[in-house]
């Protein structure tokens, strides 16, 4: 008897384990395009999360005061493959924009020297916060990383991306955001 009991155990346990992953398998696409691609309408838009904290660098980054003009916040870490692909798009899109979108980064899940070698390497010259103990995951809302928000000018997220990015489709979201 018990060991009829573990045969259907086993028998069960392999069924749901193969549902499981065939339905991950038909549905991987639509999981990927339902990563919020897409703007946020205005009417829908809701302000981003509080952001005050110190800089690598040594400032300090206040949402708040960067109103007036569009935000780009990304979330990153320095040994994320998928942040290092994005790393020279970001880099670019910045110096396109330069003037007309502040950017943020914010290292999470990360070393200091990590996210500082990081931000050398790809060039990124704007505030980055370093976030060790990954206290602005949950505020935010993350899921993994990289993860970037475009925020309206009214400091409202209008864009929430939450993979690698090229750099048509963050020029895509600012253009978006600056009414172009």
């Amino acid at each position: 008897m018990q060991r009829r009991l573990r045969i259907v155990a086993l028998v069960s346990g392999a069924v749901l384990i193969l549902s499981i992953a065939a339905y991950g398998r038909a549905h991987s696409d639509s999981l990927r395009r339902a990563d919020l691609a897409a703007p946020i309408a205005a009417a829908k838009r809701v302000a981003a999360p509080a952001l005050h904290e110190p800089t690598l660098s040594g400032g300090t980054v206040d949402l708040a005061r960067m109103r007036g003009r569009p935000v780009v916040i990304n979330f990153f870490a320095s040994w994320c493959a998928p942040c290092k692909a994005e790393g020279t798009a970001f880099a670019a899109a910045a110096q396109a924009y330069k003037g007309r979108v502040q950017f943020v980064g914010v290292a999470i899940d990360d070393s200091r020297s990590g996210a500082l070698s990081y931000t050398r390497r790809y060039g990124w010259r704007w505030p980055i916060v370093f976030d060790p103990h990954d206290h602005l995951v949950e505020p935010f809302g993350l899921i993994g990383k990289p993860t970037t928000f475009v925020l309206d000018s009214d400091g409202r997220v209008a864009w929430k991306l939450q993979r690698e990015l090229s750099r048509d489709e963050l020029s895509t979201a600012l253009d978006d955001v600056l009414g172009q």
